[in-house]
């Protein structure tokens, strides 16, 4: 997660959520200290990942708040004005730019688009399975051994929640539009196919093998298509 600096973001919502659950729910004498513990080993975590690896982003913030056009920017600007030289040498009309179109972005706040954007990312990436994940992600908070990991549960869920009513709900595009929250909320689903598959399996046997064999197709097909896609039509 280092390698995204919007993981920074990420574990700044979901840690003092689950603080905040945690303060708010755990009546057990040595709550507090251990409550202080947690905070302060994130703190430190926070620091240390600034320190040893974001540190070397500081220099890019500085430049932007002073306007100064980054590398990147001026490849983009490089490219325009040779695509125009083409275009005038050639007689044709210059290409126009290409806007991104992002239907859970707008000047407005929308709590609503949020929600949808939530939604679609979870069954673009899930498919199908995107309501089993979620319905077993409900079973392993209601299955949890301990308060505290059904709290962790509840605040990891929320996590993903906060982060789509940040980047769709807000008025945007906005700094958070690009958050990493399938990949936090990646294990979590993981975790609530797990629970459904184990589920089923209490029920029947058969069911179980064949809602494994079922999800298994599914990886294949979404792994062939990737495969096709990233290597086989670029190359």
């Amino acid at each position: 997660m280092l390698a995204y600096t919007q993981s920074l973001l990420n574990f700044g919502i979901l840690l003092p959520l689950f603080l905040a659950l945690q303060l708010a729910r755990d009546r057990r004498p040595d709550a507090r200290r251990r409550q202080l513990g947690l905070a302060a080993a994130g703190a430190l975590g926070a620091v240390l990942s600034l320190a040893l690896f974001y540190g070397r982003y500081v220099p890019i913030l500085l430049d932007m708040r002073r306007g100064r056009p980054m590398a990147e920017e001026q490849v983009l600007l490089d490219k325009r004005e040779a695509q125009a030289r083409a275009a005038a040498l050639s007689g044709a009309e210059p290409a126009p730019a290409e806007e991104e179109t992002d239907p859970y972005t707008g000047p407005s706040l929308d709590p609503w688009r949020g929600l949808r954007k939530a939604a679609w990312r979870l069954y673009v990436f899930y498919g199908l399975f995107a309501p089993v994940a979620v319905a077993g992600a409900v079973l392993a908070w209601r299955r949890a051994e301990s308060p505290d990991a059904a709290r962790f549960v509840a605040a990891w869920a929320l996590t993903y929640l906060i982060l789509n009513l940040a980047s769709g709900g807000l008025p945007g595009p906005n700094l958070v539009r690009y958050n990493k929250d399938l990949e936090i909320i990646a294990p979590l689903c993981c975790l609530g196919l797990a629970s459904a598959g184990e589920w089923i399996w209490s029920w029947t046997r058969a069911g179980a093998l064949a809602y494994g064999a079922v999800f298994w197709l599914f990886g294949l097909a979404r792994a062939r298509g990737l495969l096709i896609d990233r290597l086989w039509l670029q190359g």
